[in-house]
């Protein structure tokens, strides 16, 4: 078995005020963490956030709203199409 699982995605990075624009997340999974994905974003070579979610967060977070801390993932329904959005509040863990 691999203890390491990731995947990388091209999301959308919404802030108050400004239109999206697309962003690199890796989202992993490290068997030494069972209980934990890390989720690291990057835009023009820089990663400058890092965030650990609890592992069922993403998954729970299509069914409703979930989370009571920094990371707070919810379901948005536009059109056809089913959205994950996540809020992250606070400061974000650096990526060295």
């Amino acid at each position: 078995m691999n203890p390491l699982v990731h995947r990388t995605l091209v999301v959308q990075l919404r802030t108050d005020g400004t239109g999206r624009c697309p962003v690199l997340a890796r989202l992993s999974h490290d068997a030494g963490d069972p209980f934990a994905v890390t989720a690291v974003f990057g835009h023009d070579g820089r990663v400058p956030a890092r965030r650990r979610l609890d592992r069922g967060m993403p998954a729970d977070g299509l069914n409703g709203p979930v989370g009571v801390g920094d990371v707070r993932p919810r379901p948005v329904a536009t059109g056809t199409w089913r959205e994950l959005r996540m809020d992250f509040r606070g400061d974000p863990q650096r990526a060295g």
